[in-house]
């Protein structure tokens, strides 16, 4: 409890210098004498160990101290490097490109169905970007992950590409949203 509670965790020290054998046994109500015969019980069985300054450590309550002010210094920094790179959402406001030609884009870099693309856009747009109701993290690796589990429009009716004939319920949305009826006059009007 006292190496716990120490101003060095894992080590007995009072005033950034090793405690004495003195202070030590006035701390925890013992002898001189038994504080020393305790102490150095301690040191024999290789429960305890002295740094060099002379103080009594422990030396995993030290390595756990050690590691808790690394863990917290990278804490404070935020979360996970990764998490930096990731993008929500394809929808950027940089006024360049709309979200469906960066999920094309990134589509044909990937070899990814260009309606493939325009359902997972559209999917994700009416969806509020969330997969099974909680929020997509990273959308690229959302759509490669469909992908590879064959859940892609295309791989699941096997027409390699071409637009599923079947009209489901989320294309009968589609056909309702304005964005897409503008991709589709687009598209026409460019063939």
């Amino acid at each position: 409890m006292l190496m716990h509670c120490s101003e060095q965790r894992g080590r007995l020290v009072l005033s950034g210098k090793p405690m004495t054998n003195a202070s030590l046994a006035r701390l925890l109500g013992l002898s001189e004498q038994e504080s020393l015969s305790a102490v150095e019980m301690l040191l024999s069985q290789g429960v305890a160990s002295r740094d060099q300054n002379g103080a009594v450590i422990c030396r995993r309550m030290v390595r756990e101290e050690e590691l808790r002010q690394k863990r917290r210094e990278v804490g404070s920094k935020g979360g996970s490097k990764t998490a930096e790179n990731r993008e929500q959402t394809p929808d950027i406001d940089n006024g360049n490109d709309s979200g469906l030609e960066r999920v094309r884009g990134f589509g044909r870099e990937k070899g990814i169905a260009e309606a493939d693309c325009d359902w997972f856009y559209f999917k994700g747009k009416a969806n509020g970007w969330t997969n099974g109701g909680r929020p997509i993290q990273d959308w690229k690796m959302t759509l490669l992950s469909w992908q590879r589990a064959k859940y892609l429009p295309s791989q699941k009716n096997g027409n390699h590409g071409a637009r599923p004939t079947a009209i489901s319920e989320l294309d009968r949305k589609l056909e309702r949203d304005p964005l897409w009826q503008e991709q589709q006059r687009k598209k026409t009007a460019h063939d």
